[in-house]
Protein backbone atom coordinates (compact mmCIF):
# COMPACT_ATOMS: atom_id res chain seq x y z
CA UNK A 1 0.00 0.00 0.00
CA UNK A 2 1.41 3.35 -0.99
CA UNK A 3 1.22 6.36 1.33
CA UNK A 4 1.19 10.01 0.39
CA UNK A 5 4.22 12.26 0.86
CA UNK A 6 2.75 13.89 3.99
CA UNK A 7 2.18 10.50 5.63
CA UNK A 8 5.72 9.37 4.82
CA UNK A 9 7.10 12.66 6.17
CA UNK A 10 5.35 12.16 9.52
CA UNK A 11 5.81 8.42 10.01
CA UNK A 12 9.03 7.84 8.14
CA UNK A 13 10.41 4.40 7.41
CA UNK A 14 9.96 1.53 9.87
CA UNK A 15 13.12 -0.06 11.21
CA UNK A 16 12.40 -3.79 11.72
CA UNK A 17 15.31 -4.08 14.19
CA UNK A 18 13.99 -1.26 16.43
CA UNK A 19 12.51 -2.18 19.81
CA UNK A 20 9.92 -0.28 21.88
CA UNK A 21 11.34 2.32 24.27
CA UNK A 22 8.97 1.44 27.13
CA UNK A 23 6.48 -1.20 28.17
CA UNK A 24 2.91 -0.93 26.84
CA UNK A 25 0.16 0.49 29.04
CA UNK A 26 -2.56 -2.06 29.75
CA UNK A 27 -5.83 -0.35 30.63
CA UNK A 28 -7.36 -2.87 33.00
CA UNK A 29 -9.34 -2.70 36.21
CA UNK A 30 -10.23 -4.82 39.22
CA UNK A 31 -13.46 -5.08 41.19
CA UNK A 32 -13.55 -5.59 44.95
CA UNK A 33 -16.34 -7.80 46.31
CA UNK A 34 -16.82 -9.59 49.61
CA UNK A 35 -17.21 -13.07 48.10
CA UNK A 36 -17.46 -14.89 44.80
CA UNK A 37 -21.21 -15.25 45.43
CA UNK A 38 -21.54 -11.45 45.58
CA UNK A 39 -19.63 -11.21 42.31
CA UNK A 40 -21.98 -13.76 40.70
CA UNK A 41 -25.10 -11.93 41.94
CA UNK A 42 -23.96 -8.64 40.43
CA UNK A 43 -22.90 -10.31 37.17
CA UNK A 44 -26.25 -12.08 36.87
CA UNK A 45 -28.21 -8.86 37.58
CA UNK A 46 -29.70 -10.33 40.79
CA UNK A 47 -28.52 -7.31 42.77
CA UNK A 48 -29.08 -3.56 42.59
CA UNK A 49 -25.28 -3.15 42.49
CA UNK A 50 -23.50 -3.07 39.15
CA UNK A 51 -20.09 -3.04 37.48
CA UNK A 52 -19.46 0.11 35.44
CA UNK A 53 -17.08 -0.51 32.54
CA UNK A 54 -16.43 0.80 29.05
Amino acid sequence: MSHGRATDAIHGKKDPSARPVTYPIYQTTAFAVESSDDYAHVGDFRSEDYFYTR
